[in-house]
């Protein structure tokens, strides 16, 4: 999602990009952060008992068709 490539280097045009892609990158964290808190929450109130496994990220990270969609929600885990 880097739009702002076709600009030109240096231009007012390519930093007012460069900023609305960081708003939105962030703006797409906090909502990743928020649901992972509000699922989390709801597990807690409504189950007796939670279990969770201890995945090995690094082996899985090596399958390069699913590297970028692990990587992409790993921020969001919160154990």
């Amino acid at each position: 999602m880097q739009y702002h490539v076709k600009a030109d280097k240096g231009s007012n045009n390519r930093r007012e990009m460069r900023v609305r892609i960081a708003k939105i990158s962030i703006h797409i964290s906090n909502q990743r952060n928020d649901f992972s808190q509000k699922l989390s929450r709801t597990l807690v109130n409504n189950h007796n008992f939670i279990s969770y496994e201890d995945l090995n990220i690094e082996n899985m990270l090596k399958n390069h068709k699913l590297a970028k969609s692990i990587q992409d929600v790993l921020p969001g885990v919160n154990l």
